[in-house]
């Protein structure tokens, strides 16, 4: 269970109807937020269309807008945003191996579930360039929180590859890392491979974070999607110079 004290509302875990119900005390009434009784794993557009399998500890975040929920048998925590009464999946990394090089403040990791940006991260476009098959480049992260926020220690901020359609640029292993600390401008090594299937291909870099405010202690998650357009032509490329990918929450 997990009391609502912004809303005066107990929600509770009903496991085993695999659904999230809340309880008002004053109006002496039990209803259903979450999940419609079938023990599955679908995230909807609508808490309504969403689903769980036996979910079980709650957790109000201090300002009273999400809902963190442990999906037991789905093996997921869940996010519930009381506001706009969506469900989201809470991005944690599960690292299976973890190599030994550390780049910056970026621990690199083998193999890792990627983490899903949330549908309001903003994707922005970098200028298209100019590469050669099996060109090294480097991509710095310039993130700034707002005032008076810092890095969430209990959850990892994570960066990750993705190339939607153009899965073959991600031939190399190290896709995904942690960010400890952001600025101290971590620097995230990409290499194109020696074989390219197209002349033309899009690599995202994708960043999620989670702060608090120092002052209030309230704590969200937010993301943020780079897309890099390459052109791949076979000739000698010169070095490229470290891309800055630089945004402000």
């Amino acid at each position: 269970v997990a009391w609502d004290k912004k809303r005066s509302l107990l929600y509770v875990a009903d496991s085993y109807n695999h659904k999230i119900k809340f309880v008002d005390p004053k109006m002496k009434n039990c209803a259903t937020l979450a999940g419609t009784g079938e023990a599955s794993n679908i995230i909807g557009s609508s808490i309504t269309t969403s689903t769980f399998n036996e979910p079980g500890g709650l957790c109000v975040e201090d300002g009273g807008q999400f809902l963190y929920i442990a999906d037991t048998n789905n093996h997921q925590i869940k996010v519930i945003d009381l506001e706009s009464r969506t469900v989201s999946l809470l991005p944690l990394l599960h690292v299976d191996t973890v190599d030994n090089i550390t780049r910056g403040s970026i621990k690199m990791t083998d193999k890792a579930e990627l983490p899903r940006l949330p549908k309001s991260a903003p994707h922005l476009q970098l200028p298209s360039l100019t590469v050669s098959p099996g060109q090294a480049l480097q991509f710095v992260l310039m993130l700034n929180l707002p005032p008076n926020a810092k890095l969430t220690e209990e959850a990892p901020s994570s960066w990750f590859f993705t190339a939607e359609g153009n899965e073959w640029l991600l031939c190399d292993p190290h896709r995904s890392g942690t960010i400890a600390d952001i600025f101290e401008q971590p620097i995230i090594p990409f290499q194109l491979p020696t074989n390219c299937l197209s002349a033309d291909a899009l690599l995202s870099i994708n960043v999620c974070l989670y702060y608090c405010s120092k002052d209030s202690n309230a704590c969200m998650m937010k993301g943020i999607s780079f897309n890099q357009p390459f052109h791949i032509a076979n000739v000698n490329q010169k070095s490229i110079a470290p891309i800055e990918l630089t945004y402000t929450f």
